[in-house]
């Protein structure tokens, strides 16, 4: 796979927005595009799972309170747009895999 000057602009732009500024100066290939994918990937699942993490209980019978929590959240996640992500998802992928970017900027 040969990515263009288009691609490689737009997976630059995806790549300042997960790590600033600096990875403006990340070299894009093939193998950069490769780690971008599966950070998008594992932001999806991160995110999929946060779906059903019950929100904070304000008053009330709280049996009732989680009976709805997990109604709405099962609903969100059936509704939920496919390239909508958690904040949260978005940093913690990114940290985990800034190491593999970078190698994978250099060829290796």
């Amino acid at each position: 796979m040969s990515l263009d000057r288009e691609d490689k602009d737009k997976i630059g732009k995806i790549l300042v927005a997960f790590y600033g500024s600096s990875a403006a100066r990340i070299n894009v290939n093939d193998k950069v595009y490769i780690e971008i994918v599966k950070m998008l990937q594992a932001t999806q699942l991160c995110t999929n799972v946060m779906h059903f993490v019950p929100r904070p209980i304000l008053a009330g019978n709280p049996i009732k309170w989680l009976e709805k929590s997990i109604r709405k959240s099962v609903l969100k996640f059936l509704t939920t747009k496919e390239n909508e992500y958690y904040l949260t998802c978005l940093k913690v992928v990114a940290l985990t895999r800034k190491t593999k970017v970078h190698l994978a900027s250099q060829g290796l």
